[in-house]
Order: C-alpha cells, then sequence, then structure tokens
C-alpha cells in the first residue's frame, strides 16, 4: 500500500515535468523525464513535516529540471551521437537546462543560483574525467558518485537549512546509483558513464555505504519510521543482489 505522503512527490514529479515540457521532446521518450528516486530524496524534508513555501517548490523544481537535463544528456551514445535520436536527446538537455535557469531567476535567489551553478559545473567536470580514466578505490568511488548523483540537492539542503538530512542523501543516493549498475538494471549507455570503475571497487564501495546508512538511519531520531522503513525498503533488492554475488 503505498504511503500518504507519496502523493507530494507525484505532485511534485508532474510539476517538474510540465515545467520542461515540449511535445516534440516527449513524442520521443517513453515513462517519466524525472528520477522519482532523487524527486524522493530532494523532498524528503517535505515528506518529514518540515516547513516547506513556493519559494522552495519553486527551487525544488528548478533542481527538478535540472536532474532531467543530467538524465538525458546521460543517455547520449558517445560512440555515436549522429543518429536522430541521438541528436534529439542532447537538444532535449540543453532545452531542459534553460528552464532551470528561467525558474531560478524567478525566485531571485542568488546564493542559490551561485551555488547550484558551480554545482552543475563540478558535475559536469567529473563525468568527463571519469569518462577519460579510471576512478580507483572505495572511497574515490564513493566520492565521485556523490557528487554526480547527490550534489544538487546537497546544494538544496545547505542553502535552505536541511543539513539535518545531509548524510543520508550522500549515503543513499551513491548506494542506489551503484546497486543498480551491480544488479544491471540501467541502460547499454547508462552503463557507459560506470565503465572506467571496477566492479569491485563498485562492491566495496556498496558494502561500505550501506553499512553506514544503516547506522545513520538508527541515529537519525528526527526522521520518521515510515520515512526510515521507505528508505530501507528502496536498498533492500541491491542488497540482496550484493550477497549473491558474494556468496
Amino acid at each position: 500500500m503505498e504511503r500518504a505522503y507519496m502523493q507530494y512527490v507525484k505532485k511534485y514529479l508532474n510539476e517538474v515535468e510540465q515545467s520542461i515540457y515540449e511535445p516534440t521532446v516527449f513524442r520521443h521518450f517513453s515513462g517519466t523525464m524525472v528520477d522519482e528516486k532523487k524527486a524522493f530524496f530532494l523532498l524528503l524534508p517535505l515528506l518529514n513535516g518540515e516547513a516547506w513555501s513556493s519559494h522552495l517548490q519553486t527551487a525544488a523544481i528548478a533542481v527538478g529540471a535540472v536532474h532531467a537535463a543530467f538524465d538525458v544528456h546521460d543517455r547520449i551514445d558517445v560512440t555515436d551521437a549522429t543518429p536522430k535520436s541521438q541528436q534529439l536527446l542532447v537538444l532535449s538537455g540543453d532545452h531542459f537546462s534553460g528552464i532551470y535557469y528561467r525558474l531560478l531567476a524567478s525566485l531571485p535567489d542568488f546564493p542559490f543560483i551561485r551555488s547550484l551553478s558551480g554545482t552543475i559545473g563540478l558535475i559536469n567536470e567529473t563525468k568527463t574525467t571519469m569518462m577519460k580514466k579510471p576512478v580507483i578505490g572505495m572511497d574515490q568511488v564513493i566520492r565521485t558518485i556523490e557528487i554526480i548523483e547527490a550534489g544538487c540537492i546537497i546544494d538544496f539542503y545547505k542553502r535552505y537549512g536541511f543539513t539535518a538530512y545531509l548524510e543520508i542523501v550522500e549515503l543513499v543516493l551513491p548506494l542506489l546509483w551503484i546497486g543498480e549498475r551491480l544488479g544491471g538494471t540501467v541502460s547499454v549507455q547508462q552503463r557507459v558513464i560506470a565503465q572506467n570503475i571496477s566492479m569491485t571497487d563498485m562492491e566495496y564501495a556498496y558494502s561500505k555505504l550501506a553499512q553506514r546508512l544503516e547506522q545513520v538511519l538508527d541515529h537519525a531520531s528526527f526522521l520518521s519510521s515510515d520515512l526510515k522503513n521507505d528508505i530501507t525498503e528502496r536498498i533492500i533488492p541491491f542488497a540482496e543482489h550484493a550477497d549473491s554475488n558474494r556468496r
């Protein structure tokens, strides 16, 4: 049975998709353009009963557009971007990028704009470096994926006073990203960004993140039991896969 607070996630996903909607783009893509798991963790303070204003909602929608732009660009086949579908992916990502800058400009919240812009640049640099040379060692894998997966949400939390939630998102989003790749549940194009990480390093990183997340959730007295259970349930399928691989 779906938990009542998920209505907020659905509403948010609809608002982000409406903000980035362009008929030509959406005709060529099936399913949602926005990552539900990132939406869930971006909205975690709201789902936990924190005060949430229209200003925060607009900033959150802008972050959702950033995530959509990154996710679309990640689908591009770097070995052959010439087909029409690949060119459309490039243009779609650029279109979404324009949307989030327009949303941010409407706030206006110049410290957040500067911070998020810097993080977007860092994520792009990190992905470029990751494609060119191996990411070696468990700690480097964790830090690299944390930047890519959680960077924008970390900016949002820091700017709007949700620092109590920081460690959760720093752990869980890399954990889910690694788990999806260990479980083979992503497309060929989405695997490209992980091609320079060894399976062994990912498995060690996964184990370390899972152990630390369990400790953090145990001590997160501010977080509702429903949300703790929801986070744990999101991890379970990947944890089971990792255990079966080690046997």
